[in-house]
């Protein structure tokens, strides 16, 4: 049976990628042709392994393309911000949404705060956002061991959401924001940033070029 993986290592290596992305890009074209050459061999091919290798008449090409769509316009970096926006709005809505329903007094005081403060109506979307956007870092950062996918943007979420609850029990023991006050928006915060770093990921995920995209029009 062959080493696909080798092979696959062995033929797209002038790749100018970073070593991680480099694995990345080998174990998806790898199992791409993996799953194909079980198929042939369940079908009775003759030559399973030739017309595996078949569907790649050019690496060269193919490695040209995955190389492209790397380094496209969209880039990690904006991919990153966009999609962290994405984050943090969905944490934001789905946060206010809790609120409304089943933390009525936290949301008046909150709404009565906002209108009273002297920092820019926008102001509280904005850090939610930047928020939303180190969520997505964290999520880039964690997926080369996690994997992508749901389970690793909800542990992403939830890191920030930790750490977001750490430091309000901290106000909440000194006095400075009240137990029950805390207690509702650690509940609230919970679900919001999951979720809203769900949706995120699955933005990110959508936006990204698969190498087995390349494959197929290769």
């Amino acid at each position: 049976m062959p080493d696909w993986e080798e092979l696959v290592g062995r033929r797209l290596g002038r790749m100018k990628l970073e070593p991680e992305e480099r694995r990345e890009v080998v174990a998806e074209v790898a199992a791409h042709l993996e799953e194909c050459y079980q198929e042939l061999c369940a079908a009775g091919s003759p030559d399973p392994e030739g017309y595996t290798l078949a569907q790649v008449p050019d690496w060269k090409a193919l490695g040209r393309k995955i190389q492209r769509s790397k380094e496209g316009l969209m880039n990690q970096t904006i991919r990153i911000v966009l999609c962290g926006l994405v984050t943090g709005a969905v944490a934001v809505l789905l946060a206010l949404s809790v609120l409304s329903l089943v933390g009525l007094e936290l949301y008046l005081t909150l709404e009565a705060a906002r209108l009273s403060s002297t920092l820019p109506r926008w102001s509280g979307a904005a850090f939610h956002n930047l928020a939303g956007m180190c969520v997505l870092w964290l999520y880039t950062a964690i997926r080369p061991r996690y994997g992508p996918g749901t389970k690793t943007a909800a542990l992403a979420g939830f890191t920030l959401w930790v750490i977001a609850a750490l430091t309000l029990a901290h106000w909440s023991s000194m006095g400075v924001i009240p137990r029950n006050s805390f207690l509702v928006a650690a509940a609230a915060g919970l679900p919001a940033w999951v979720v809203g770093a769900v949706a995120g990921a699955w933005f990110f995920e959508a936006t990204e070029r698969k190498p087995s995209r390349e494959l197929k029009a290769a």
